[in-house]
């Protein structure tokens, strides 16, 4: 694969920020971030998204959303300590990164 081609959605907040600037730095195009800025834990992903021009949303996607992205090309989806479900799509690829062992730690139901 080559992640100067692939398009990326990020859904996550300052835990794991250093992902996000991880795929920037490669080359990766993050297409825009989803957060939930409960008590601005999401401040470093907000910077982040400011210095590379990403835009950011703080409401929940919705599938058709989702699927607007994945018919402009997204096939990636990175979830990094994101609070909520997302809506189940035809993604090629995704990967959720849990702050706690699973499916201990998974967290309220949303």
């Amino acid at each position: 694969m080559d992640q100067l081609n692939m398009k990326v959605l990020y859904f996550g907040n300052n835990l794991f920020s250093n992902c996000l600037t991880f795929m920037v730095n490669q080359g990766f195009s993050v297409e825009a971030v989803y957060i939930n800025d409960v008590e601005e834990n999401a401040s470093i992903v907000k910077r982040i998204c400011g210095i590379h021009k990403i835009m950011t949303h703080s409401l929940r996607p919705t599938k058709e959303e989702l699927d607007e992205y994945i018919k402009s090309g997204v096939t990636l989806f990175v979830v990094a300590d994101y609070g909520y479900r997302l809506p189940i799509t035809d993604i090629k690829y995704a990967f959720n990164i849990h702050p706690s062992l699973l499916p201990k730690g998974r967290g309220l139901r949303h």
